[in-house]
């Protein structure tokens, strides 16, 4: 028999690159051998249709089957079998390496996950603190305002434009004033109107000064004599009239005279009477004096004739103010500057109507022009009015302008948690621009001596400040108070840490407090 073929149902091998056929008599299938030189060593285990397990290594397509089960055919539709006991060998040195395999990478993964973390360390020391305490702001001034008309009105002519200079009481522009002139002759008018009226007032009040006077005082004793004289004169001619009356009826009884001349010697009798009794009535009055009466008339006639003159007086008072206000509003036709300084804006033309309030123009005095800037209000515990500052314009950004801080403003914004602070003007450009946004660097004394740790060591976590402190290979949150922060990137501490401590510095997701106690290998910077 040919070495090629062996009984059905044995296996048979085959030369590599030479495969072989067996016939199966009709009791089996026909086994070949195909052996692949580079096959890598897999197994796969699975059921045959008839029950039996079939292992394979792959890529190389060796197949060991027993009869009974699925076949793994060729090209040519016959079963491939592999040397058995040299592919299970190899197969199970092939499970232990893999097995070594995964036991060092599970090992390297350990080492890796559980291995120290990097970070960078500073030593907290001590070191002079020099405080910048930077802010933007804006360009203000102390003394800004709004020029209008105090009255209605139409403007006529506007002579100032924005940016030019003005002087103190330059005309800035003039209204309409036909109205108020006519108002000013009007009250002009009734001024004088006023004060013919007090005059006549005044006269008055003389005049019934003097009567209640005279009746106070009563007739001079030369009056009385006077009067005396009068009433003895009245007397002596009453006599003589009497002498010739009698004498004419006389002449007239015996018919010597006519009955005219009887008549006037009568009448000159009753004048004579009639006035020797005035004159005794009035020398009765003198020696008696000013009746009660006549005094208290006079005295009323006083009283009426004072407040006439009062109303005179309110009157011209009235006048006078009402021409006050009239010139008043003829003067608030034309607009003047109320300072030195320069025109910010200007807002109406010739020909507007304005009312009481409209602004006009607006002006600013550039000697009270400050800077308005606004810090973090953590930055300023320390400031004070006085501190040096140095300030750079944005229309200037090559020159940096010495001023001061004039003050710090107690309410801040509750939003942004800033304070303003106002900055003084040492020294100020030829031209500046109020709003013009400015950056200003306060400068307060330098801290000498003081603990102090880098800027980017300090970590902020819920229940405050601190940093973390490395202590024996592990991080430590350590609460700490800070102070002033200066440029070059150092922060004062004002407590909570001491000269020596050593710190992480940047150390990013390692300040979650869940990295407490996290073991660390350092590298000191």
């Amino acid at each position: 028999m040919p070495n090629d073929q062996q009984p059905d149902g044995a296996p048979g091998t085959v030369v590599p690159g030479a495969p072989a056929e067996s016939p199966s008599h009709g009791r089996g299938p026909r086994i070949a051998l195909r052996e692949e030189p580079d096959a890598i060593a897999t197994t796969e285990k699975g059921e045959t249709a008839g029950g039996q397990a079939t292992e394979s290594l792959e890529p190389g397509g060796i197949t060991v089957a027993t009869p009974g089960g699925a076949h793994a055919l060729d090209g040519a539709g016959r079963t491939v079998l592999a040397r058995p006991k040299t592919g299970r060998r190899w197969l199970a040195s092939a499970k232990w390496l893999l097995l070594a395999v995964l036991l060092g990478a599970a090992v390297a993964a350990a080492g890796f996950l559980f291995r120290p973390v990097t970070v960078t360390v500073a030593a907290v020391t001590r070191r002079d603190i020099a405080p910048a305490i930077q802010g933007v702001g804006t360009v203000e001034a102390k003394i800004a305002v709004q020029v209008g008309s105090k009255i209605t009105g139409r403007i006529v002519a506007v002579l100032a434009d924005q940016g030019d200079t003005v002087t103190a009481g330059q005309v800035l522009a003039r209204l309409d004033d036909a109205q108020q002139r006519a108002e000013v002759t009007r009250q002009e008018a009734a001024l004088r109107a006023a004060a013919a009226g007090v005059a006549e007032a005044h006269a008055n009040v003389q005049r019934a000064q003097s009567t209640l006077d005279d009746l106070v005082a009563g007739s001079r004793p030369a009056e009385i004599e006077q009067v005396r004289e009068r009433a003895s004169s009245a007397r002596a001619t009453r006599v003589l009239a009497e002498r010739d009356h009698r004498r004419t009826q006389e002449l007239f009884a015996r018919e010597l005279i006519a009955a005219q001349e009887m008549d006037r010697a009568r009448q000159a009798f009753e004048v004579a009477s009639a006035q020797e009794r005035d004159a005794a009535k009035t020398l009765e009055l003198a020696l008696e004096g000013p009746r009660k009466d006549q005094v208290a008339a006079a005295r009323a006639a006083l009283e009426a004739a004072r407040h006439q003159l009062d109303a005179a007086g309110a009157a011209r008072h009235q006048a006078e103010a009402g021409l006050a206000v009239a010139r008043e509003q003829l003067a608030d036709t034309v607009l003047l500057s109320p300072f030195a300084g320069y025109v910010v804006t200007r807002a109406l033309e010739p020909g507007a109507p304005v009312t009481p309030g409209t602004p006009i123009f607006k002006l600013a005095d550039p000697r009270s022009s400050w800077v308005t800037v606004f810090v973090d209000e953590r930055d300023t515990a320390g400031l004070a009015p006085g501190h040096p500052a140095d300030i750079v314009f944005r229309s200037l950004p090559q020159r940096t302008y010495r001023g001061r801080l004039a003050r710090v403003q107690r309410e801040g914004d509750r939003v942004t948690e800033q304070l303003a602070a106002d900055l003084h003007l040492d020294e100020r450009p030829g031209r500046l621009t109020l709003g013009e946004q400015v950056e200003a660097t306060i400068r307060p004394p330098t801290h000498r001596d003081v603990v102090a740790l880098p800027l980017s060591a300090v970590v902020r976590r819920p229940d405050g400040l601190g940093a973390l402190v490395v202590n024996e290979g592990r991080l430590q949150f350590r609460r700490a108070g800070f102070g002033a922060a200066d440029p070059s990137g150092w922060i004062e501490v004002l407590s909570g840490l001491r000269p020596g401590d050593e710190v992480a510095v940047a150390p990013g997701r390692l300040a979650d407090p869940t990295n407490e106690g996290q073991r660390v290998a350092v590298t000191r910077k």
